[in-house]
């Protein structure tokens, strides 16, 4: 995960979605790692991604910097445009992968700015549960966790999370 400086808005309109995620497919070509999932919020972005050969940091340092690059010619400004080195994980157990898996396809959903995560156009979760293709995105993994129809079956996981917060914002709304 990587933040903007001081909550600057990283992307303004539809373009610099396009182009993030161009500059993390050129980045997967130059760097090789498996993406496992993303989504791209206001000031902030997050990856599920593994690596074997490239040390995460050149990752992230290329796609920060090629990012920033494009973003101070843009939007004509200069210097540092993510706070601070990026924030990462090692997941090192089935669980907890799916869980990061399931944390940042709700990020939309807990910033309130969707209610469901399939209506947030900038995260890779319609690829899994609404059939959208992402060329760079490798949903086999974590769809490998789940039985039957995959698909519905990750969804339910994913969504089991909003219906649990719904029925307790519900149940303390009605106690007060």
């Amino acid at each position: 995960m990587a933040r903007s400086i001081r909550s600057l808005q990283l992307f303004h309109y539809e373009e610099d979605y396009e182009t993030f995620w161009m500059i993390l497919a050129n980045t997967m070509k130059r760097y090789p790692f498996v993406l496992n999932g993303y989504c791209m919020m206001t000031t902030h972005f997050h990856l599920l991604l593994g690596t074997q050969m490239v040390p995460i940091w050149t990752i992230m340092q290329k796609l920060q910097q090629n990012y920033a690059m494009y973003f101070n010619r843009k939007y004509g400004t200069r210097g540092h445009l993510f706070d601070s080195r990026y924030t990462s994980r090692v997941i090192e157990n089935d669980p907890y992968f799916l869980e990061v898996s399931r944390y940042i396809h709700l990020n939309p959903v807990r910033a309130s700015i969707v209610k469901f995560p399939v209506d947030y156009p900038y995260s890779s979760y319609d690829c899994y549960v609404a059939g959208r293709t992402d060329p760079i995105l490798n949903t086999e993994e974590i769809l490998g966790y789940f039985n039957g129809d995959k698909c519905a079956q990750y969804r339910l996981y994913v969504e089991s999370a909003v219906t649990q917060k719904e029925m307790s914002i519900s149940k303390d709304s009605k106690t007060v």
